[in-house]
């Protein structure tokens, strides 16, 4: 699954104000599970814009909107909606995003930042475990270097895998990170 955390909602509205119509686009899917984009999140963040004296109240979520074919298909329904729309305000990840802006060749606020792919262990606690770095070694090592981290016992700062120094305090005295990132998201 791909993790996203939703960006502040300051940061969000100051880019949406630069805009007269903007129509909303959320993610039934990856960001439903991280509650940043599915139905009940763009329901609350155009109730959020609607009390800061926003003007928002058009919206679509679309199952996997980084499928082409779903967002092709699901962006007919608000056609009009999209044509009238300055642009758009994509909750979704990256790729979703990307598809989007693609499909309409719309402006694209981006109100997700898009974390890592991960396991899902229950509505909201994910765990890292790839980056998509096209060099798979899970048969050798059965749990992806990439992820895990070396700290510095020197000054603490997390490092990258494959670190001969630290980056902050040049020191070598590194030690592998043997647990990836988990993360809780609260709501």
């Amino acid at each position: 699954m791909i993790i996203t955390e939703q960006k502040p909602v300051q940061e969000i509205e100051e880019n949406v104000k630069k805009y007269k119509n903007v129509f909303v686009i959320g993610c039934g899917d990856c960001c439903a599970v991280c509650k940043t984009g599915g139905t009940e999140e763009v329901k609350a963040l155009i109730e959020k814009f609607k009390e800061d004296g926003i003007n928002i109240d058009k919206s679509i979520v679309i199952q996997a909107p980084c499928d082409q074919r779903v967002s092709k298909r699901d962006l007919q329904r608000v056609k009009e909606d999209i044509d009238a729309a300055d642009a758009l305000l994509v909750m979704t990840c990256g790729l979703g995003a990307q598809s989007i802006a693609r499909l309409t060749g719309k402006k694209v606020i981006p109100g997700n930042n898009t974390k890592f792919m991960g396991i899902v262990y229950g509505m909201g606690t994910t765990e890292e475990v790839c980056i998509g770095c096209e060099e798979c070694v899970l048969l050798e090592t059965g749990t992806c270097p990439v992820v895990l981290r070396k700290t510095c016992k020197d000054c603490g700062r997390i490092n990258q895998y494959d670190a001969k120094a630290c980056d902050q305090c040049k020191s070598e005295n590194l030690e592998i990170t043997n647990e990836p990132r988990k993360f809780v998201f609260r709501t």
